[in-house]
C-alpha cells in the first residue's frame, strides 16, 4: 500500500491511508483496499499497472499458519459435520449474483488454490452452484441462467472448480454465503497446510512462519 500511494504521489495525487488508500486528483478518486481490489470512476490502469511488478517482486511477510488460515478460511464441526467457510475478495461479496448473472466467476488465484484443496483434502460429498446437471440435483435460476444445486462428489467439485478469467462448460462455484458443507468430520493437517500455504504464488503476499 506504501508503494502504491507512492506512485500515486508521484503522479501529483493527493493521497490518503487510512482502512483502504484513496488518491484524489483532477482525473477523478482511486481507491485501493489491502485485499487488492482497486476502482474508479476511470480506467485506473496507468497509475497502478506501472508499479505492479515492483510490488510483485517484494518479499513475502511470514505470519503465524493460525493467522494465515484465516484470512482464507475457518472450520465449524457439528453433529457429525464439517463446514467451511471460506474468505473471498469477490466471489462471496454483494457481486455473487451480478457474477453469476454474466457466468463470470470471481475466485483469484489464491483462493482457489486454497478451496480446491480443502475440497481435496475433505473427500466425501459436499454442496455446490453448478452450470451443468448431475444426478440428483436441482435447476436453479440465476441472474436469468441456468445453474443447478445439490451434492457432488468433492473431487469433481475440485476438478471443475471455476476460476477468474476462465470459462467452462463444466464448471462449479461456491455457494453465495461461502461456506461448504461436509457430512463427516475432517480437519487438515499442519503439514497439508504448510503445503498448502507456502505454495500460493505471487497472489498471496504472506507466508507462515
Amino acid at each position: 500500500m506504501g508503494m502504491l500511494g507512492k506512485r500515486l504521489k508521484s503522479n501529483g495525487a493527493r493521497v490518503t491511508l487510512s482502512s483502504s488508500l484513496v488518491a484524489r486528483s483532477s482525473q477523478g478518486t482511486i481507491r485501493v483496499s489491502p485485499v487488492g481490489l482497486c476502482w474508479a470512476a476511470f480506467d485506473p490502469a496507468d497509475a497502478i499497472l506501472p508499479i505492479m511488478p515492483q510490488v510483485i517482486a517484494t518479499a513475502k511477510e511470514r505470519i503465524a499458519m493460525s493467522e494465515l488460515r484465516s484470512m482464507y478460511f475457518s472450520i465449524g464441526r457439528a453433529q457429525g459435520r464439517t463446514m467451511v467457510r471460506f474468505r473471498t475478495r469477490l466471489e462471496a461479496s454483494a457481486l455473487w449474483d451480478a457474477l453469476r448473472a454474466a457466468g463470470e466467476c470471481g475466485l483469484s488465484p489464491d483462493e482457489h488454490a486454497a478451496v480446491s484443496r480443502v475440497l481435496k483434502l475433505a473427500g466425501g460429498r459436499c454442496s455446490v452452484l453448478t452450470n451443468f446437471p448431475f444426478e440428483g440435483a436441482s435447476p436453479r435460476i440465476r441472474g436469468g441462467k441456468q445453474y443447478y444445486t445439490g451434492r457432488i462428489s468433492s473431487a469433481e467439485a475440485a476438478s471443475t472448480l471455476s476460476l477468474v478469467g476462465v470459462n467452462s462448460l463444466r464448471s462449479s462455484y461456491i455457494p453465495r454465503d461461502a461456506i461448504l458443507t461436509f457430512d463427516h468430520r475432517f480437519s487438515p493437517t499442519g503439514t497439508s497446510l504448510a503445503s498448502l500455504f507456502g505454495d500460493l504464488g505471487e497472489w498471496c503476499f504472506y507466508t507462515p512462519s
